[in-house]
């Protein structure tokens, strides 16, 4: 793992998203299945009425962690770690523009 990524992660830790450094199989299955709770306790309609996300840190946690999904992307694990914490933050605080890569990220992990 490159010492960028590691920079990343303490971004987002000291913006309350930690991250493990290097994740295990378990890792993932928690954060999916994590992601696959909140996503069932909203009807496809309430996801359509999501509020936009006001809170100041977790906006800044998406905005990095939309720059980092991309990097991720070649890390299979870290690509499904980044991608289930953005669309938790955003089932949990609401919205914003980072949130549709988030979507489409989860996605692509869902597909294989």
């Amino acid at each position: 793992m490159s010492a960028g990524f590691n920079v990343a992660t303490a971004v987002l830790g000291q913006l309350g998203e930690s991250f493990p450094l290097t994740v295990t199989e378990s890792d993932v299955q928690q954060e999916l299945l994590k992601t696959q709770g909140l996503l069932l306790n909203k009807p496809e309609d309430k996801l359509l009425e999501l509020e936009t996300m006001k809170e100041g840190r977790k906006r800044e946690a998406m905005r990095f962690l939309y720059l980092l999904l991309i990097y991720a992307y070649t890390m299979r694990g870290q690509f499904a770690m980044v991608s289930c914490r953005m669309m938790q933050l955003s089932l949990q605080y609401g919205v914003c523009m980072e949130s549709a890569l988030a979507c489409a990220s989860y996605g692509v992990l869902l597909c294989g």
